[in-house]
Parts: C-alpha cells; structure tokens; sequence
C-alpha cells in the first residue's frame, strides 16, 4: 500500500438494499485487496452490526453506505453512527442513485466523510477513498 489509501485489512460495512449494487462493490474493493467486508441490507440491521464490532473491540474502519433503504436510511445510519460514543468518527462514505438535496445536505451536516453517485466505478471508489483518507485525522489513520 503506498500509503493514500485506507491499509487491505481495514474492516468494512457495506451497506445497500440492493444486492447488486452490494456485489458490484464486494468486487471493486476485492480488487483492490480488501478481503475483511461485511454487509448489511438496511440501516438497521448495520447499526446492529455496527454495535455488535463496537463491542467486540474490533469496531469498523470505514463504512459505505447507500442513502435510500427501506427500515432505515443512510442518513438515519449515520446519525446513529455519529451518535455513538466510541466510534463517532467512523469514516463514512454515502451512495446515491439521485441528487436528493434535503438529504445530501443532512448527511453533511452529520458530517459525512464523502459522496458517490451511482453508478458507482472503481476509479470512482478508489477516489472516494483517497479523499476521505487523505482528510482524516492522524489518530484515526491505522496502518497495515
């Protein structure tokens, strides 16, 4: 790895209801050399995956998150996540199909660490990634 990018053995929560978009990115990251993915359908059952890695000890690193499911949206995962005491900096990526600008601009006020619209590419993850990287906090960046 040299070093603009998140290290292959970060811990990683997908999360979209559509199983296509969840494979699409499996592969894109697989690609890359990331191997520890986990998923999740909706908003709810990642904060409860979130919660249950937090406890573990073994908290995700970055997350990917669509901003439309049903149950609980991106933006109602991300507040959790923002929320959450020990974690709230989690990095977080947002996708979206359409520019919704009331919840584009709810998830930046939550702080949401960058955005992709769908359809999604690896060179468009891989920048995504390496912005988001670039920008966090030394305390938040791990190596491998």
């Amino acid at each position: 790895m040299d070093g603009k990018v998140f290290p292959v053995n970060t811990r990683i929560l997908i999360v979209d209801d559509s199983s296509t978009a969840r494979v699409m990115l499996k592969k894109i990251l697989m690609d890359m050399g990331y191997q520890n993915l986990t998923f999740a359908k909706n908003g709810k059952e990642a904060t409860a995956l979130f919660n249950l890695q937090v406890a573990s000890g073994e908290p995700f690193e970055l997350i990917f998150s669509d901003m439309k499911m049903p149950e609980m949206t991106g933006v109602q995962f991300l507040a959790s996540v923002r929320r959450g005491m020990d974690h709230p900096q989690t990095p977080f990526i947002m996708a979206t199909a359409q520019g919704d600008k009331a919840s584009i601009i709810d998830a930046i006020k939550l702080k949401v660490n960058g955005y992709m619209v769908k359809p999604i590419s690896a060179s468009i993850v891989q920048d995504r990634m390496e912005k988001v990287w670039k920008a966090l906090p030394p305390n938040l960046k791990k190596t491998a």
